[in-house]
């Protein structure tokens, strides 16, 4: 039986013995009534102590997961600075050997130009208000950078600087 059927059961042997109870004559409660409420109510506690222990675990297992997912998610980023690390080495490791390609037997390695990126030297500084979004007043760097790239502009502490990745295909 289900802790829902077994509270609708109690509620209704409630009703009777209160009906019971109620009537004028002094209705008599039925020890059979009573019986029953007993049962029931052994068996409520059974199913509401059961549902518990359920409902315990399954908190048991949400914080294993949470603390399962910061233990993962610390080390994927550490994989990722490891990457970044070993990425800037080889970087440097071509340059310095003033070689932009090595080819292996199963990778290649080569230094690839990418799109050209914007630097500020400053983060603090401000720029013309044109570079600037509205209504709330954050710095709109791809305008920033076609003004430097494409049209020519010289800005005090901007400049758009070329951007070179190691790529291993």
């Amino acid at each position: 039986m289900r802790l829902y059927d077994i509270a609708a059961d109690m509620e209704e042997i409630l009703d009777r013995i209160a009906a019971a109870a109620a009537e004028e004559d002094g209705g008599e409660i039925s020890d059979a009534d009573f019986d029953a409420l007993d049962a029931t109510e052994h068996s409520f506690a059974v199913k509401v102590e059961n549902t518990a222990k359920y409902l315990e675990g399954v908190e048991v297992d949400v914080k294993a997961f949470k603390a399962e997912a910061k233990r993962l998610s610390e080390h994927a980023r550490a994989r990722s600075n490891t990457v970044a690390r070993l990425k800037a080495y080889l970087m440097e490791c071509l340059r310095k050997a003033k070689t932009d390609r090595v080819d292996g037997d199963v990778k290649s390695v080569r230094i690839q130009r990418g799109a050209p990126k914007l630097y500020i030297e400053d983060a603090n500084m401000t720029f013309h208000v044109e570079y600037y979004t509205t209504p709330m007043p954050v710095l709109n760097k791809a305008a920033l950078k076609d003004a430097i790239a494409k049209h020519g502009k010289q800005i005090d502490g901007a400049s758009v600087v070329d951007n070179f990745f190691v790529r291993i295909v």
